[in-house]
């Protein structure tokens, strides 16, 4: 008897809470709840995530639950058969930088940052040599970096040789102009010939035009030859002191022309394939 009261009580509280609550609600209490989808992570690599248990694929080590993941009607889960979606709030794309973009179709292009040297135009450098030897007797330009102007003068050296053949034309020179009215053709010939040979082997060892003509005006030997500039520009290199013994070949002096530089640019192996010829680039200077 005591039985049958409670379950009757029991059952009239039932009917007055059911009959109690408001229309939208009865609705609510029949609907099935969102499901919920269990999420594991590696604790070492929290971007190893994946909707069953296993092991981190990067150190092995168990995947431990995650909080459980709301899977809402639009279907957030992965299609992926060991993989899960993520789900990223507004604030924490905020602090991650993360952008989303729409996926079109467009030219892809490639910047390439690095640094480069301004340097002179290897083609516009002038290197001062000689082809005797001898002593340098006077340095006209002292310091490197000095401007100068095609023509200017360098220095001067003292060779015996360039003084023997000086005075070899001179005499080549005296002869073909005495020879010149009184000898028959051939004595004439062979002393203009002489004259000649004279004349070129000064030039071969590049003793300017003036220079030869200023010797057949004045008919006297020039103890130094001034080697003078071959292009204007600003001396880069001075490899010799005054008094300095020189030998034929050797750099004295290196005239560069910085009308023109080059950008030389240190390009690292991974980015050659990407670099052609003709391809515009952007040099900036502090």
């Amino acid at each position: 008897m005591k039985k049958r009261i409670f379950i009757l009580a029991v059952l009239a509280i039932v009917g007055m809470t059911v009959a109690l609550l408001p229309a939208g609600c009865s609705r609510s209490v029949s609907e099935r709840p969102a499901a919920k989808s269990a999420k594991f992570h590696c604790p070492m690599h929290p971007t190893v995530v994946s909707d069953k248990p296993g092991d981190c694929p990067i150190c092995g080590m168990k995947l431990v639950p995650m909080e459980a993941f709301e899977v809402t009607a639009a279907g957030d889960a992965s299609t992926v058969p060991g993989l899960a979606a993520v789900s990223l709030t507004p604030d924490a794309r905020k602090r991650m930088g993360l952008t989303l973009g729409t996926v079109e179709k467009r030219a892809m292009a490639r910047l390439i940052r690095t640094s480069a040297r301004i340097v002179a135009d290897e083609t516009r450098l002038f290197r001062v040599t000689t082809k005797v030897e001898g002593w340098v007797d006077k340095l006209l330009v002292s310091v490197d970096g000095q401007a100068v102007r095609k023509g200017d003068p360098l220095l001067t050296i003292y060779s015996p040789q360039l003084v023997s053949a000086q005075q070899e034309y001179l005499s080549a020179l005296q002869a073909a102009s005495d020879l010149a009215t009184s000898a028959g053709g051939d004595a004439r010939d062979g002393a203009r010939t002489l004259m000649d040979s004279a004349r070129q082997r000064l030039q071969l060892w590049d003793v300017s035009d003036e220079q030869i003509a200023r010797l057949e005006k004045t008919r006297q030997v020039e103890k130094t030859l001034t080697l003078q500039a071959p292009a204007s520009g600003f001396v880069t290199e001075k490899n010799v002191l005054a008094g300095q013994k020189i030998m034929p070949g050797d750099s004295l002096m290196v005239v560069a022309d910085l009308s023109v530089v080059w950008g030389d640019a240190d390009i690292y192996e991974s980015d050659l394939p990407y670099v052609q010829m003709g391809m515009p680039m952007d040099l900036t200077f502090s």
